[in-house]
């Protein structure tokens, strides 16, 4: 018996031996995610409250992707991120809005900074472009995106930074896991930690991991992430509290505001598991007196696959950015937001 037993683990441990060089050889390792936190070389510190942090002037840093599958990064698989003398992404300009500029601030966070996108593609640049008049009303589009940062920090920094643009129109890109990443006391992990460590050693776990692992993880994802916009939820409290801030500073001051709603770039082709998330953030906004701009129709019947900017990492690509502009474009228009 105790012999069957040996010879049976040697043969499983056999085939786990060759499984390993397999994939070693022909599939390769698991590619890290790119997930990138703003580096202390580019933070500058605010002195405002609810700002955590702003990018600082002049500055810049290297985002480098596991691989260059598409070659849309650079020759050795980065891509530079830079700032102005105002600490923001673009080109440069006056704090004071010029005479005849019709001045529109963006914010939200690593979507709408860019994360794997280069400048002239985002979707702030491309809406500059597509807005200009043609009879003489400059259009300047500021980029005042942070990675990372959740509404109620976006919204202080309109309140102790954005104001002094002087902006004719703001807008406020939200996305799903502004609110947070789940409820508090809730964590969500791909496998057992044991996992985790034998993937650092063994190809072959890192694929379980990524290949039948994650997959489940993600539908609990999903759950907990639709939670977090519960009656009673934390961060979406928090969220709405910021909104009527934002609000009220835009009837104070005199500039307009819109809400832009970009879907996460999960299951476009197929049913995507966030429209009722939609539909809530959509109808706190209205509650609140802003408009509405939802992406979500735009992204319809898209492989989701084609508008990450890396296999993974899924934030939106150089295309996404494109179909944002137009959806924001036309909204803006058919609002009557922008001139005509």
């Amino acid at each position: 018996m105790a012999k069957r037993l040996v010879l049976a683990l040697g043969s499983v441990l056999l085939v786990l031996l060759v499984a390993e060089a397999f994939v070693r050889l022909f599939v390769g390792p698991v590619k890290p995610l790119n997930v990138v936190k703003v580096p202390a070389s580019i933070r500058a510190e605010p002195h405002f409250p609810g700002v955590p942090f702003v990018l600082r002037p002049q500055a810049e840093v290297v985002h480098a992707f596991a691989s260059n599958p598409e070659g849309y990064f650079d020759d050795d698989g980065t891509l530079t991120y830079r700032t102005n003398a105002l600490g923001l992404r673009g080109d440069e300009t006056t704090r004071e809005k010029p005479p005849g500029v019709f001045r529109i601030l963006g914010l939200g966070d690593s979507y709408t900074f860019g994360n794997g996108v280069r400048r002239e593609h985002l979707f702030l640049e491309r809406l500059e472009a597509g807005l200009a008049d043609a009879r003489g009303m400059e259009i300047e589009v500021l980029n005042l995106g942070i990675p990372g940062f959740s509404t109620p920090q976006e919204v202080a920094l309109l309140e102790h930074v954005g104001v002094g643009f002087d902006p004719d129109l703001v807008l406020i890109a939200f996305v799903v896991n502004d609110v947070g990443g789940f409820l508090p006391g809730v964590q969500v992990t791909a496998g057992p930690p044991w996992l985790a460590g034998l993937a650092e050693v063994f190809w072959l776990a890192g694929h379980v991991k990524q290949r039948v692992l994650a997959p489940r993880t993600m539908r609990r994802v999903i759950e907990e992430r639709r939670r977090t916009y519960g009656p009673s939820a934390p961060g979406w409290l928090a969220a709405q509290r910021a909104l009527a801030r934002a609000k009220r500073l835009a009837d104070a001051e005199g500039f307009a505001l819109v809400l832009v709603i970009f879907p996460n770039m999960w299951e476009l082709d197929g049913a995507y598991p966030f429209e009722g998330v939609h539909a809530t953030i959509a109808g706190a906004a209205e509650r609140l007196g802003i408009p509405v701009i939802d992406l979500l129709e735009g992204f319809r019947e898209v492989d989701r696959t084609q508008l990450w900017v890396h296999p993974n990492d899924q934030h939106p690509n150089h295309e996404a950015h494109a179909i944002a502009a137009q959806g924001i474009e036309q909204g803006l228009r058919a609002q009557g937001a922008v001139p005509r």
